[in-house]
């Protein structure tokens, strides 16, 4: 039951709900006969172990620093994609300005290493793309970073540097992990710094802008969705005319199980072809437009009567 509270945090679920889903994605139950009686013990015991909290109207969630080691488990066990393919019916039904369904559901991939869904998941998410990774900060996070692709794992380590900060969490591990993973320190030395002079070394935070080259220390620039670069295109005033054609060919999606999103499609590719800028995992591409060509290779083959006609 602590891997349902992790799996869906940070949303309150009743005794009766957690039933429901861990009976629709067949989750054994080990020396106990399921039921409202059976969840209700469980809940006192992590309340008891406080694993969990509740609320005034008897709903639980976990806790935000335990929710990624309880989906962690629940893929270990086997769990976590039948209480994902449960869960996720109520997308329809959440559609909250913080975007928690899609937060969640970003723990879910991370977990199980979808990392091809990752992407079209990030566009819809209405905070800003580091923000959602802040997760990672907490145990087992650390560890995860290594195995996550290179065009999220700046984000990623952006989000759990910032986690740890704002809660005084112990930084050594992820500070080491961000000097060692991080394609470009000059993305993090503020934050590296800071948590350095929370340590109360002051001469260590200093030094690690002495390193760094004076144009490595000028802006990065942040990261915007296809959603707000739509519908907030003030927030982006250094757009060219060919990237806002790319963005104003963006293709709208509404699909009940993912969620409202935009989406670049060929209008977006063919917009951007020639483009000066382009790059992906950090390394510079190019989108080159050519004329279509028809290729006809022979090769020999043979033919059957068929016993029937269809």
């Amino acid at each position: 039951m602590a891997q349902v509270c992790g799996i869906t945090y940070p949303f309150g679920l009743s005794a009766s709900f957690v039933v429901w889903l861990l009976e629709g994605a067949r989750v054994r139950v080990k020396r106990r006969k399921l039921g409202v009686a059976t969840v209700k013990r469980a809940r006192r015991e992590l309340l008891d172990a406080d694993l969990v909290w509740e609320n005034s109207r008897h709903e639980f969630t976990t806790y935000s620093s335990r929710c990624l080691e309880f989906t962690l488990a629940a893929q270990q066990r086997g769990d976590l994609q039948r209480v994902f393919d449960q869960f996720q019916g109520l997308l329809g039904d959440y559609r909250s300005k913080d975007g928690f369904m899609e937060q969640a559901r970003l723990r879910w991939l991370v977990a199980s290493g979808q990392w091809q869904l990752v992407d079209e998941l990030q566009d819809r998410l209405n905070v800003e793309q580091s923000a959602n990774w802040r997760f990672l900060a907490h145990p087992p996070g650390v560890s995860l970073l290594e195995g996550i692709p290179q065009g999220f794992r700046d984000f990623a380590l952006i989000g759990a540097l910032a986690e740890t900060i704002d809660n005084l969490l112990p930084p050594e591990a992820l500070l080491d992990a961000c000097q060692e993973l991080s394609s470009d320190l000059a993305w993090h030395v503020a934050e590296l710094a800071f948590a350095r002079i929370l340590q109360g070394r002051l001469e260590e935070a200093v030094a690690l802008f002495d390193k760094l080259p004076e144009a490595s220390l000028e802006s990065k620039g942040r990261v915007l969705s296809l959603r707000r670069l739509r519908e907030s295109p003030e927030q982006a005033d250094c757009l060219t005319e060919q990237d806002r054609a790319a963005v104003d060919a963006a293709e709208w999606h509404d699909d009940h199980w993912e969620g409202s999103h935009y989406r670049a499609g060929w209008g977006s590719l063919h917009a951007l072809a020639g483009h000066p800028h382009l790059y992906q995992g950090g390394k510079p591409v190019e989108v080159v437009q050519k004329e279509p060509e028809l290729v006809a290779r022979s090769s020999p083959c043979s033919m059957k009567t068929p016993d029937r006609a269809f």
